[in-house]
């Protein structure tokens, strides 16, 4: 071989490879000459990098295609040629065309031996991935693959000959936009077949390759067009399930042999469970056993445990069944061990908390995952990945579920709430993570008094009112940073904090910049109502004109009961104790009132906030001679009043009306 591969080289370097192909052009009909110049051109191919070159610029690929259509006994030493030439060929310039590719196929249609069909195959592959490389070449890719399945079905109990068609099937999907015109079900019909003879209980050795290749074809065709595969995900799971548990219950000596296919195999489960009868198939047939079986075999191996996770992720999602049966299987100290194994692993750190975050189902499986080292796996996964802001939105949104049923000794160790606070300063402009961060903050909220001052001591308060701040029009985060602060304001040395944060300014603008959306609103009017117990604060709405804004959302929602009541009610919490001064020329804020009395008159709660809101203001002369302009308005709803029987509420009714009837 090494004296061939010697010769083959001075032919090379006396330009010898300009005048064999020369001589295939001078003399196309002696057969003899072409056979010989095959065979040469076929040896010069074979050596290295150089010589490949040598025989291209020399014009060797036209000159081979001409011999092999011309004389069909030369086709097999053609496709060798042609399978060398374009092997790890890295050029990036396209020599390759489609009529090369209709070439071999027609070649295929016709009579070959096996070594012929390989060399075929080869080519196939090697010319698809050189294509690939050369984004301007348009092939048949459809065509081929077609050509490759109807020449290799009966040619399948040949190892070498499927691996290398499953090798060309698997560069050919690589290249396909979509799957139209393609069979689909022969492609099954022939893995399935691949898969059942050779997984090593008909005699026929076990032979990992040809799975690896098998499954690379269907992974590159289901994230191409999933849906065409819908019909055939019962056979595809089943077959790529048999195998994983062969290869983590059956097989003996090294798993990292087998891990190729089995990352494959996860590939094409994880594609398929995009669809429901997917996700439901790999389910019935024993997908989250076998997928936490691989994961106990081949533990170290991290893109095994991100794909395992990643499935187990998905497969969990809004399924109670597969929450409990991993708790039953060990599901979750598998995943915990893989989040401990590979910190600094995105991806798995992603699935793996989003499958935690699927299991906190009840108070018993929260303790169960926490106690596991769960928690604490999350937190230094945030820690760990701080840049990440998917991983940093699904650890909130987990941690959220998780802590309701935690041990308070364990939260505070874990530094859970400075770690959320860091990754929502950190990403303040993301808004996912904000959302995330502060469903996670109210949760801590409602949990007492002493979660409240660890999230003020932790710079909570600053921190959600940067996300107010940048993420104005989001009504959305609007709802939840008011909701948040509404908790936090039951506390004194959080009132002290938000006055200094200027969150007042934020709230303010945000109902301005969202004056549509009730529910935000609503949740405004609730925080004003709590801040305004402080005097700083009250102080603070009054300089940010929060009762006008208050008042523009009456204008908007004039026709919701509910809000025209509490926002009477936050105008009365606002209004009462203010000095004359402070309370002057509010007519647009009488108007409000007077028109929320007219429309909902049966209300009770609304009446009696807004007698009283009225009363405080009249004690202001601009005001009363306001309301006596409305007072023909004014002594209809007032009499209307009179008819709540409620002697505190008649009283100031009464008390009011006398200010106008003479």
């Amino acid at each position: 071989m090494y004296k061939d591969n010697m010769k083959a080289k001075c032919i090379v370097e006396c330009g010898g490879a300009h005048l064999i192909t020369n001589a295939m052009k001078m003399f196309p009909g002696n057969f003899k000459l072409q056979q010989v110049v095959c065979r040469a051109l076929a040896a010069t191919s074979n050596v290295d990098e150089v010589s490949k070159q040598a025989v291209i610029d020399a014009g060797g690929i036209s000159a081979t295609m001409e011999a092999m259509h011309k004389y069909p006994e030369l086709r097999r030493r053609a496709l060798q040629i042609l399978s060398l030439l374009f092997l790890r060929n890295e050029t990036k310039d396209a020599i390759a065309d489609e009529n090369m590719f209709r070439a071999i196929v027609n070649a295929m249609s016709h009579p070959m031996d096996v070594t012929g069909f390989f060399y075929a195959f080869a080519a196939l592959k090697n010319l698809t991935l050189h294509c690939q490389r050369c984004s301007n070449v348009t092939f048949p890719v459809a065509l081929s693959a077609d050509a490759v399945l109807k020449a290799t079905d009966a040619l399948i109990e040949n190892q070498d000959l499927v691996l290398e068609a499953l090798g060309a099937l698997w560069a050919l999907a690589k290249s396909m936009d979509d799957l139209d015109g393609f069979g689909i079900h022969t492609l099954v019909f022939f893995l399935m077949k691949v898969i059942k003879m050779y997984r090593g209980d008909r005699g026929i050795k076990f032979n990992p390759m040809i799975y690896r290749n098998a499954f690379g074809v269907l992974v590159a065709m289901t994230q191409v067009d999933v849906d065409k595969f819908e019909t055939h995900i019962p056979e595809i799971a089943d077959g790529i399930l048999s195998i994983m548990y062969t290869c983590a219950q059956e097989l003996t000596g090294d798993p990292s042999h087998y891990s190729e296919l089995i990352s494959f195999g996860l590939k094409v489960l994880i594609n398929m469970s995009e669809l429901s009868l997917g996700k439901a198939e790999i389910i019935h047939m024993g997908g989250i056993v076998a997928t936490i079986d691989v994961l106990q075999t081949y533990q170290g191996m991290h893109e095994i445990q991100t794909l395992g996770c990643t499935l187990l992720s998905t497969l969990s999602k809004d399924n109670l069944e597969v929450s409990l049966c991993l708790f039953e299987t060990d599901g979750v100290d598998i995943i915990i061990s893989a989040m401990a194994s590979d910190p600094m692993n995105s991806d798995l750190q992603i699935s793996s908390v989003n499958t935690l975050s699927e299991l906190s189902i009840d108070d018993e499986a929260r303790e169960f995952i926490s106690r596991k080292g769960g928690l604490m796996l999350i937190t230094n996964a945030m820690k760990n990945l701080k840049e990440d802001n998917l991983l940093q939105k699904n650890a909130c949104s987990a941690l959220s579920a998780l802590v309701s049923n935690v041990p308070e000794d364990l939260l505070i160790k874990s530094q859970v709430i400075p770690t959320v606070i860091d990754s929502m300063k950190y990403h303040s402009k993301i808004l996912d993570v904000q959302l995330e961060g502060l469903i996670f903050l109210h949760n801590m909220c409602i949990k007492g008094r002493k979660f409240k001052g660890a999230i003020a001591n932790a710079g909570g308060i600053s921190t959600i009112t940067t996300a107010a701040k940048e993420h104005l029009t989001s009504s959305d985060l609007l709802v939840r940073a008011f909701k948040v602060i509404s908790t936090l304001a039951t506390l004194d040395q959080c009132q002290t904090m938000i006055s200094e944060s200027n969150f007042i300014f934020a709230l303010i603008n945000g109902m301005m910049a969202n004056l549509d959306s009730k529910d935000l609103q609503m949740q405004a009017c609730g925080a004003l109502c709590a801040l305004s117990s402080d005097p700083q604060n009250k102080n603070m709405i009054h300089l940010q004109k929060g009762t006008e804004a208050i008042v523009f959302a009456m204008r908007v929602h004039f026709d919701s009961e509910p809000f025209q009541t509490l926002a009477c009610k936050t105008i009365l919490s606002i209004t009462v104790g203010d000095n004359a001064e402070a309370s002057n020329n509010k007519g647009d804020v009488i108007d409000a009132i007077i028109t929320a009395m007219e429309k909902f008159p049966s209300v009770f709660r609304l009446q009696e906030n807004a007698v009283l809101v009225l009363q405080c203001l009249s004690e202001s002369p601009s005001n009363l001679d306001f309301m006596k302009e409305k007072s023909e308005k004014l002594v209809k709803v007032l009499h209307m009043c009179l008819s709540h029987e409620n002697p505190s509420f008649q009283d100031n009714a009464v008390s009011l009306l006398s200010q106008f009837i003479t």
